[in-house]
């Protein structure tokens, strides 16, 4: 399911470049007459062929892919390198159908004149000047859904669990970072396309009144999704029907709201580009890198859409960049390290009133002291559903969830080797732990001598 929102979400993108938006098509600015030119025409033609394509080859590789019999590791690398693989290819077709069209330019002496090169900064700051006062959403739009994130973290408080209400204070903090986000990346320079000013207000007020609705459902969408997960510790067929349902609604809005935008640009400059335009191809590198050592903003306009750029000829362009570079390199060396972590052996250990299961770099920790009860499980549980962690046939690993040995459970064994123990401790947490050819030993330590039987704390 993943990988069709992956494509679809590159495929609306990468062929919306390849229409008139602001004059510009593919990261080129061109003048009106360009748009009706058979060769222009030709090369955007060709350009939207490539990326439908694309996009559907690459949807089947991972289709294949998918039905592949491989453990969590390798199938999180063969993920990783897929989406690196459909961004590589994508940025391809784009910087090539890019270049052709600046030659084209070029030989049609499209180019921007002295004068009005030398007039666009003029005309930039003019522009900039014209702009509205800078509007952001109010504060209630944002310490709404706030206080919503922060609900799971309220009910473990009243509950008496402390230590889970720490960790439900993750969704309060994504929501703050998204509205740090908002702030951050918020540009005030207008959309000047030509020297209309009504137009550069126009598209000037609709960016940010679509940015502003994006982050919006964006804020929502966390609330409501971190409320959602602390709903499946009580009812995981409803926890996971919230957050899937959620998922799918913020994903639709998402699209729907940057085609709308992406509509609107282009039915406000449908005319633009026939006397003076605003012409900055040599700003952006490749029709997609912003440039400009003498533009002090860290941050500007994306060229078309809702979106913004890192200026890359300031510290905080170059280190976005290299973020995201890394994160693109990162992906499939994190699935290495997946795959090499999984098959480390289970190990189980009782010392000193301590019962300590380690799979990997994790470790789950019980003392006698915390423990209410302990059994001796010889039947694995056939309806297990994972809610995180590993699983594969030589290791399970993470936060699950099974209806016939009461819901929720944490477990670190290796599935292949029975018994294993099941340790309710006194704050409620059930843990399903299990090391090759100890169980048996620690549990006969523990006072079980055979499977099913509970031993009660204090024994």
């Amino acid at each position: 399911m993943w990988e069709l929102i992956v494509v679809l979400v590159m495929y609306v993108y990468l062929r919306a470049e390849g229409s008139f938006r602001m004059n510009i098509a593919v990261g080129v600015t061109l003048p009106h007459e360009a748009r009706s030119d058979p060769e222009v025409t030709a090369l955007l033609d060709r350009y939207r062929r490539q990326v439908l394509g694309l996009c559907l080859v690459m949807l089947a590789v991972q289709i294949v892919v998918g039905w592949l019999p491989v453990s969590d590791g390798v199938d999180f690398l063969l993920s990783a390198l897929w989406v690196d693989l459909l961004v590589l290819l994508s940025y391809l077709a784009y910087i090539r159908c890019n270049r052709a069209l600046r030659a084209l330019k070029a030989r049609r002496g499209w180019e921007p004149t002295g004068e009005q090169a030398a007039g666009a900064t003029v005309d930039l700051t003019a522009a900039a000047q014209l702009a509205e006062p800078a509007r952001r959403l109010s504060a209630l739009g944002f310490l709404v859904p706030l206080a919503v994130s922060a609900g799971p973290t309220v009910w473990e408080l009243a509950a008496g669990r402390q230590d889970r209400a720490l960790l439900m204070l993750i969704g309060p903090g994504l929501v703050l970072l998204a509205g740090l986000l908002n702030r951050l990346t918020f540009v005030r320079r207008s959309d000047l396309v030509d020297d209309n000013p009504d137009r550069t207000m126009a598209l000037t007020r609709m960016r940010r009144r679509y940015r502003q609705g994006r982050f919006l459902a964006l804020y929502w969408y966390l609330a409501l999704a971190w409320v959602g997960l602390e709903v499946m510790r009580y009812h995981i067929l409803a926890g996971v029907a919230a957050i899937l349902l959620f998922s799918l609604v913020a994903f639709l809005v998402a699209v729907a709201t940057q085609v709308r935008l992406y509509r609107l640009q282009a039915r406000l400059t449908a005319d633009s580009g026939q006397g003076y335009y605003a012409d900055r191809d040599a700003d952006w590198k490749w029709g997609t890198f912003y440039y400009n050592p003498n533009d002090r903003s860290r941050l500007v306009n994306s060229r078309t859409g809702g979106g913004a750029a890192f200026n890359l000829a300031r510290p905080l362009g170059k280190a976005a960049l290299g973020l995201a570079v890394a994160v693109l390199i990162g992906l499939p060396l994190a699935g290495v390290w997946m795959a090499v972590e999984e098959r480390a052996p289970v190990e189980l250990e009782l010392t000193d009133g301590i019962l300590a299961a380690r799979q990997g770099g994790s470790a789950y920790v019980v003392a006698s002291e915390d423990m209410d009860a302990v059994q001796l499980v010889e039947e694995f549980p056939t309806d297990l559903l994972r809610l995180d962690g590993v699983e594969s046939e030589r290791v399970c690993r993470g936060n699950y969830h099974s209806q016939a040995m009461g819901g929720s459970l944490i477990l670190c064994l290796d599935p292949r080797t029975p018994p294993w123990l099941l340790v309710t401790t006194k704050q409620g947490e059930r843990y399903l732990l299990g090391g090759p050819e100890v169980t048996g030993e620690i549990a006969q330590r523990l006072g079980m001598e055979a499977p099913g039987e509970t031993v009660p704390a204090g024994r």
